[in-house]
């Protein structure tokens, strides 16, 4: 029986970092969920781990690690997608996207949107308090190149606690 698996591209370890602790003083800041930073390339895949990492492997091949650039920080209604950071779906980032979905879901499925974000805050709901916060941050980090060089399969998705989610697998780019 397989898992619920997401995909996750992953920053550098000191991009991580940096982006880890914007997620830590937003969760402190407005009492929400404190979670891993990443930027989901697939979710809710119902695959094993090791097959998952087995079709990431050849996603990868021919991409190496690469920066892309933070376009702006936005906020929504929802959960998920509270409070985020944006970037271009252009380049080597939507180059993985897409040979990764060709190899998840041959077919339409393939060309769901692709809408790249690092979410930093889940669930807030105070539109006042997260516009205050969102203006803070825009002036930080707009502009500011993030260098990503991993896949991980993450046991993470609906029907799983945040808490619970954990990295099964990791995949260099370019590997």
């Amino acid at each position: 029986m397989s898992q619920v698996h997401s995909t996750w591209l992953m920053p550098t370890a000191s991009d991580e970092a940096a982006l880890q602790s914007v997620v830590d003083t937003l969760s402190g800041q407005f009492g929400t969920p404190r979670f891993q930073a990443h930027l989901t390339l697939t979710d809710g895949v119902e695959r094993s781990a090791a097959e998952l990492a087995e079709i990431l492997r050849r996603a990868a091949e021919g991409i190496p690690s690469f920066p892309a650039a933070i376009e702006n920080i936005e906020t929504s209604d929802l959960y998920f997608r509270s409070f985020y950071a944006r970037f271009a779906a252009s380049g080597p980032m939507a180059e993985l996207r897409g040979k990764a979905m060709a190899l998840l879901a041959p077919g339409p499925e393939a060309t769901v949107p692709f809408m790249p974000h690092i979410s930093l805050l889940y669930g807030a709901d105070d539109p006042a308090q997260k516009e205050a916060a969102r203006r803070r941050w825009q002036r930080e980090l707009a502009g500011r190149l993030i260098r990503f060089d991993r896949i991980c399969v993450a046991a993470a998705g609906k029907g799983i606690e945040i808490r619970d989610w954990a990295i099964r697998s990791t995949v260099p780019l370019g590997s």
